[in-house]
């Protein structure tokens, strides 16, 4: 298989497997309550590596990339490596959620209100089903065919350990998927 790919296919594989990894590695030390130091980190930065992770899959989908991101302090208090795995799984469930939806687009939103900052992942695809609602953070939840559902109860758990939170934010059945991460301003 090796040489039948080109040096940019070879490193685009190589970046996804080692970004796989990574991952399956911090779900197994969530598993094993092993997260990383919680410490301040730039709430910009984190959302900005995770928006160019996903990109390229964005663009070959046709998926306009959108960061709002309110002029204020964003530190915040997280470990990075769970903060990336959150926001990459809502991302990836943002690009997979609009497959079939006309002029599709995926927004992160930072903003600051309070103590707290929010990280707001935003599509205009069909929302979750109305009869997943009550359920959608528990683990083995999903309407996608072949999926673990395990990704919502990820980042549920990533933001526990964190002393954050995440909340779905549009209403029971409503088109549009729209999910918060809320962290301790630093």
């Amino acid at each position: 298989m090796e040489d039948a790919l080109d040096d940019e296919q070879r490193g685009a594989f190589l970046a996804q497997l080692d970004l796989f990894l990574g991952e399956f590695n911090q779900g197994v030390d969530l598993v094993r309550c092993h997260a990383g130091p919680i410490e301040t980190i730039g709430a910009r930065e984190a959302a900005t590596e995770a928006l160019e992770l996903v990109r390229a899959r964005a663009e070959r989908a046709g998926v306009r990339l959108e960061a709002v991101y309110q002029d204020c302090n964003d530190d915040v208090r997280a470990d990075r490596g769970l903060l990336r795995v959150a926001l990459l799984n809502l991302l990836r469930n943002g690009l997979e959620a609009l497959v079939d939806t006309p002029a599709p687009r995926l927004a992160l939103r930072l903003a600051a209100a309070g103590g707290r900052y929010h990280l707001q992942v935003e599509d205009n695809g069909p929302g979750v089903p109305a009869e997943l609602f009550d359920r959608l953070f528990r683990d083995f939840v999903t309407s996608r065919r072949g999926a673990t559902g395990l990704g919502l109860s990820l980042c549920r758990d990533a933001m526990t350990a964190m002393g954050g939170a995440i909340t779905y934010q549009s209403a029971r059945g409503a088109p549009g998927a729209v999910f918060r991460l809320d962290l301790a301003r630093a």
